[in-house]
């Protein structure tokens, strides 16, 4: 079986303040894990008082961030108006949803980190929920084999976190305090992940070096476990095929992208106003090659009411007789595998979705063909006139 693991080294930076970094996930060799789909190990760190790790206002969307605090103390802010220190031995969690925006830093006097962050790809049908964050000062604790676990996430040896998550997975910590040997029983249904955080490990008689992520692929129902003295290990667990990442490129980037700017300025105790100021971009702009703004909200609203589009947990699907309707409206729409019809896209201003895939560029094209609607010069901005906007209401909202 150990020709099926994959070994996927670290790569190394410095996050805010110099602290290093050791990146596993993602990588050349695996992008996730399951809804796992990034590893930060930072630390451990030294430094002097007023130094140590200083990280600014940044985004997140569809996804939510684990924080494990192994050393040191750690202040999160974000733009719910949240505020919580982080010790060794809590959990942060931090779900963005439709988005939002927070910072990280030392505390004052504080001298020393170590933590790992994770990312856990949010699945379909809650990627668009409303942010929330959570702290966890609490967790399920056990000896096993000699050595010291902590339940990070999800279900495991009769045990249950309650580390709120979308999607079946597991997250524990090893510990030991002096040699320990351990024969954990798995699921073959699930991929596994297990690295080295402090000192080496042995993972089914292959050494792993700290900072070596192990790839177990579905199939395995055992894994030895050898950890020498002081060695400290994290084993991710997720249930294969579940709630993958968003793809980086094409159309879905440039929603991402929406949403990311549209939270960017939210950063502080108070929540701002969304999304362009303009108010022509406001209300109907070009995003990457479909309408989006108020107008787009509000049709995607409409499709859906008049059931010409359906909406479920799994998406936005093209109706029976929305098929008809917009063949009969002379809207040709690209059925190409390589794109879906329907997606819901994040809209920036409104922080609800409009309609992109095939059928939303079909759209913007019919309006822009029968100048409904101008695009402007060196703008996204979509201007209608005022025979074009009752043209467009009466065709989508009516």
């Amino acid at each position: 079986m150990t020709d099926t693991f994959t070994r996927i080294p670290a790569r190394t930076a410095e996050i805010g303040g110099g602290v290093p970094v050791a990146r596993m996930l993602p990588s050349r060799h695996r992008r996730t894990i399951g809804a796992w789909c990034f590893l930060d190990h930072a630390g451990p760190a030294r430094f002097a008082a007023g130094q140590g790790l200083r990280v600014g206002p940044h985004p997140h969307t569809g996804l939510q961030t684990f924080t494990w605090m192994l050393e040191g103390e750690v202040l999160h802010r974000d733009s719910l108006g949240n505020e919580q220190v982080i010790r060794a031995g809590q959990v942060n969690l931090m779900t963005a949803g439709r988005g939002i925006a927070h910072t990280e830093e030392s505390v004052a006097g504080e001298t020393r980190l170590h933590t790992a962050q994770l990312w856990i790809a949010l699945p379909a049908r809650v990627a668009d929920m409303a942010p929330r964050f959570d702290h966890y000062p609490d967790l399920p604790r056990w000896n096993e084999g000699g050595a010291e676990a902590v339940l990070l996430a999800g279900a495991f040896m009769g045990r249950q976190s309650p580390v709120l998550v979308h999607t079946p997975l597991v997250g524990v910590d090893w510990h030991a305090p002096r040699d320990a040997a351990l024969t954990l029983a798995l699921d073959p249904a699930f991929e596994y992940g297990l690295v080295p955080l402090t000192g080496p490990a042995s993972a089914q008689g292959q050494a792993l070096a700290a900072d070596e992520l192990l790839y177990l692929p579905p199939g395995a129902d055992t894994l030895r476990l050898e950890l020498p003295a002081g060695t400290r290990a994290e084993a991710v667990m997720p249930m294969r095929g579940r709630a993958m990442p968003r793809p980086l490129a094409g159309q879905p980037v440039a929603g991402m992208i929406e949403a990311i700017i549209g939270v960017a300025e939210a950063v502080g105790p108070k929540r701002v106003r969304p999304g362009p100021r303009d108010a022509a971009m406001r209300t109907a702009r070009v995003c990457y090659d479909h309408l989006a703004g108020e107008q787009a909200v509000a049709m995607l609203d409409r499709l859906v009411e008049r059931k010409m589009l359906l909406r479920d947990d799994d998406g936005i699907r093209l109706a029976p007789a929305g098929a008809g309707h917009f063949a009969a409206l002379g809207i040709e729409i690209d059925g190409s595998a390589r794109r879906p019809v329907c997606r819901a896209c994040l809209d920036w201003s409104v922080r609800r979705s409009h309609l992109a895939g095939a059928l939303g560029a079909a759209i913007l094209d019919k309006i822009l063909a029968e100048k409904w609607a101008r695009r402007e010069k060196a703008s996204r901005a979509v201007v209608f006139s005022p025979p074009g906007r009752q043209a467009f209401e009466k065709v989508f909202l009516a």
